[in-house]
C-alpha cells in the first residue's frame, strides 16, 4: 500500500506540476533531503540498533530524536533565511522558510519513529502512516489539478506537498506513544557516546549512499533542460519506488542480524533474500521495457515522453542495487558498516568522474548509463566481501531456485485464498 500510494503522488504531482516545474520542486526536495541525511546524523540507525538490542530504552531514545528534531530544523530554517534567498537563480516561490521548517522536521519525526517501531518488528504502523499521508496528497493534487483554477494552483499544490511531511511525522510519533509498550533494557544506564558513534559511522554511510542515488541530478540540472531534467527525476523516483520493498526486507534483517546467534542461518537467509529480490526486480523491469514507451507519457503525461529510454538505461542498476539490501542490512547489523561504505565510495567517485565526461555530452541517457554501473560496481564489491567471510561463490547469489520464490509465496497465496 504504501509503495502504491508513492507511486501515486509521483503521477499527482507529475501531472499537476508538469517536467520544468515538478523538476524543480524535487531538486530543491534533493537539496534539503541532504541536508537532512547530514544533518540528522542517521541517528534512526543507531536507534534501530540500541532499540532492537535493548541497549538503550526506547524512552530515552525517543526523547533524543524530539530534541535533535527541534535543534536541526530551527537552525535549518536560520540557515535558509540568511543564507540561500540571496542567490541569484533562486526561487523564493518554490521554497519559503516555513516549507523548510515543516519538510525537515516532518521528515526527522517520521524516520526516528520509524526506527523505533521497527526496532520491535513492528512495520505496519509507520507504512499505514505514510499510506495515509499519500493518499491525501493524491486528493489534494487531483482537487486543484481538476477543480481549482485559480492562478496560484501550482503553489498551493506546492505549499501542501511540503506540509504533508509534517503530518505524516507528527502521525507515526503520536502513534508511537499511543501504541507504547514497555520494553526492558539491558543497560543500567543512558550513555549516549555508543549511540553518538555508531550513528555518525552511519550518517557517513548514508550520506554517500544518499550522493550514490543522487548526484547525477547535481549534473543533469547543470547541463540539460528543466524537461529533460524533470523527466530524468521521475525515472529516479520510479527506480527508489523499486527500492522501497527491498529496503522494507532490510529493515527486517537489520534487527534480527543485530540479535541473531546463528550466522549459518542468516548467511543462507541473505543469499535467498538476494536471489527473491534479484529476480522479482528483473520481471518488473522487463514489463517496464516492454510497456514503458507508451506506459511512462499515458501515465505520467505526454510532456514526460522522455522517460523509457533513460529507464532502460537504468535497469540493471536498479536490479543489482535492490537485490544488495539485505546484504548491506546484514554488514549493519554485524557492526561492519566500513564494507558498505567502501563499496558505495567506489560507486560515487565512479559517478562523480565519469559522469563529468558523460552527462554534457549524452545527456539524461548517459546519466542513466553512469548511475547503471556505479550501481552494479557497488553491489559485486559487496558481494565478493560477504562471499569470502561466509564462502559463498558468485555463482550461488545468482542460481535460480524455484524452491525460494514457492516457500516465499505459497504461504501470501494461502492467506489470501482464505
Amino acid at each position: 500500500m504504501f509503495i502504491i500510494s508513492g507511486l501515486l503522488v509521483s503521477v499527482f504531482i507529475a501531472r499537476s506540476l508538469k517536467p520544468e516545474l515538478s523538476g524543480t520542486v524535487y531538486y530543491n526536495i534533493f537539496l534539503l533531503s541532504f541536508v537532512i541525511q547530514v544533518a540528522g546524523l542517521s541517528l534512526e540507525s543507531g536507534i534501530g540498533y540500541y532499540a532492537a538490542g535493548k541497549k538503550i530504552s526506547t524512552s530515552s531514545l525517543a526523547v533524543i530524536s524530539l530534541i535533535w528534531t527541534g535543534i536541526v530544523s530551527v537552525l535549518s530554517v536560520i540557515t535558509f533565511l540568511l543564507f540561500l534567498p540571496s542567490f541569484p537563480d533562486f526561487d523564493k516561490d518554490l521554497l519559503r522558510g516555513f516549507d523548510v521548517g515543516v519538510f525537515i522536521s516532518g521528515n526527522l519525526l517520521y524516520t526516528y519513529f520509524s526506527a523505533l517501531f521497527f526496532s520491535r518488528l513492528n512495520f505496519r504502523i509507520p507504512n499505514l502512516a505514510g499510506t495515509i499521508i499519500n493518499l491525501l496528497i493524491c486528493i489534494a493534487a487531483a482537487y486543484y489539478w481538476k477543480i481549482d483554477t485559480t492562478e496560484g494552483n501550482p503553489l498551493k499544490i506546492v505549499r501542501f506537498f511540503y506540509f504533508s511531511f509534517l503530518i505524516k511525522g507528527i502521525l507515526v510519533m503520536v502513534m508511537y506513544y499511543f501504541f507504547k509498550e514497555p520494553v526492558e533494557t539491558n543497560a543500567t544506564s543512558l550513555s549516549l557516546m555508543p549511540l553518538l558513534r555508531y550513528s555518525l559511522v552511519a550518517c557517513f554511510a548514508n550520506s554517500l549512499a544518499f550522493l550514490l542515488n543522487r548526484f547525477d541530478y547535481y549534473y543533469v540540472e547543470l547541463y540539460c533542460t528543466s524537461n529533460e531534467l524533470g523527466n530524468y527525476i521521475q525515472v529516479s523516483k520510479i527506480s527508489q519506488l523499486f527500492f522501497l520493498l527491498p529496503g522494507m526486507i532490510a529493515g527486517v534483517v537489520f534487527p534480527l542480524t543485530s540479535s541473531s546467534e546463528d550466522p549459518a542461518m542468516m548467511k543462507a537467509t541473505i543469499v535467498k533474500l538476494f536471489r527473491i529480490i534479484f529476480y522479482g526486480t528483473l520481471l518488473m523491469c522487463l514489463f517496464l521495457a516492454l510497456t514503458g514507451y507508451w506506459l511512462f507519457p499515458m501515465i505520467f503525461g505526454a510532456e514526460f515522453n522522455k522517460m523509457y529510454l533513460p529507464f532502460v538505461l537504468l535497469s540493471p542498476g536498479i536490479i543489482f542495487f535492490s537485490a544488495m539490501a539485505p546484504v548491506t542490512a546484514f554488514n549493519a547489523g554485524k557492526n561492519k558498516v566500513i564494507i558498505n561504505i567502501i563499496a558505495t565510495v567506489i560507486a560515487v567517485l565512479w559517478i562523480m568522474i565519469a559522469g563529468y565526461f558523460v552527462i554534457p555530452e549524452y545527456k539524461i541517457e548517459g546519466a542513466a548509463i553512469v548511475s547503471a554501473i556505479g550501481y552494479i560496481l557497488m553491489t559485486f564489491y559487496i558481494l565478493k566481501i560477504f562471499g569470502k567471510q561466509y564462502d559463498i561463490r558468485m555463482a550461488e547469489y545468482f542460481r535460480f531456485d524455484k524452491t525460494d520464490f514457492i516457500q516465499l509465496y505459497e504461504p501470501l497465496v494461502k492467506r489470501l485464498m482464505k
